[in-house]
């Protein structure tokens, strides 16, 4: 027969290695989803700055023709898409 503080140290390390394990898949699964967010912001920078690279284009283009109201609009759209892709960016970066 065992001495019950033996038998009860026994029950303790086990939960702990349950706990451990458990924690061990945890954190697999958030380096996993870490991975991913990473991966997101990557693509999100591509695309930021192939909106850049449109931006700039668009400005040379419509510095060659076009009407002023139109660069103006069009100005205003791209803008509008990068500061909306830098939104997005800042909140990637925070997971």
């Amino acid at each position: 027969m065992q001495h019950p503080q033996i038998i009860e140290f026994d029950q303790q390390v086990e939960l702990l290695l349950v706990a451990f394990r458990e924690q061990k898949q945890t954190i697999r699964q958030l380096e996993q989803e870490l991975e991913i967010a990473r991966a997101e912001v990557r693509r999100v920078h591509a695309v930021e700055e192939e909106l850049r690279k449109k931006n700039r284009a668009l400005e040379i283009a419509n510095g060659i023709s076009g009407t002023e109201q139109d660069k103006d609009v069009a100005k205003q759209r791209i803008d509008y898409m990068i500061k909306d892709i830098d939104k997005c960016l800042a909140i990637l970066e925070m997971m």
